[in-house]
C-alpha cells in the first residue's frame, strides 16, 4: 500500500502545480499535469475498489 501513497503523493503534485501554475506556465503543460493527476487519483480510486 505504499505504492498508492506514492502516487497519491504525485497526483496530488501534478493537480497543485497545475492549479498554481495556471498563470505562468504554458496552457499545454497545465492542461497535461491536470490530466496526469486526475488519471492517477481515477486508477488508484478504480484499484481500491475493485479490491473489495
Amino acid at each position: 500500500m505504499d505504492w498508492c501513497k506514492a502516487l497519491m503523493w504525485i497526483a496530488a503534485i501534478c493537480v497543485f502545480v497545475a492549479m498554481v501554475g495556471e498563470r505562468f506556465l504554458p496552457q499545454l503543460v497545465v492542461v497535461a499535469l491536470a490530466v496526469v493527476g486526475t488519471a492517477i487519483i481515477v486508477a488508484i480510486v478504480a484499484f481500491l475498489m475493485d479490491e473489495e
